[in-house]
């Protein structure tokens, strides 16, 4: 996912997230101010990868801003919880986080960015 984001390559993004699972619980973070999160009429799926790709904010605040470390998994069936830690380049704070992925379809699929 992060090379896909790197290159902005919208479709491996597509193949390897969840976008409509994903951009569930970051409606707000996607929403511009003042927008109803609740639309129904709005894409949310198209929100989140223009976000991640480009000049989108979330790849700047990922791949830009900060460092990338992974951490341990932890596999039960089809999911699965990974440890992905952002280290801030100038403060040096970490930001530990887990993201949810499923095995769907022969490959791994994340389908939540924050489970903390």
């Amino acid at each position: 996912m992060f090379d896909a984001m790197r290159t902005s390559d919208s479709v491996a993004l597509a193949a390897n997230v969840d976008l409509g699972a994903a951009a569930h619980d970051l409606r707000s973070e996607l929403a511009g101010p003042g927008t109803d999160t609740a639309d129904a009429s709005l894409d949310w799926e198209a929100l989140l990868l223009k976000q991640m790709t480009g000049d989108g904010a979330i790849r700047k605040r990922w791949l830009t801003d900060n460092q990338i470390v992974l951490g341990r998994s932890e596999v039960t069936a089809d999911s699965a919880l990974v440890e992905v830690s952002f280290l801030d380049r100038v403060t040096r704070i970490q930001y530990y986080n887990k993201m949810r992925l499923h095995f769907r379809r022969g490959h791994w699929v994340v389908t939540d960015f924050r489970t903390m």
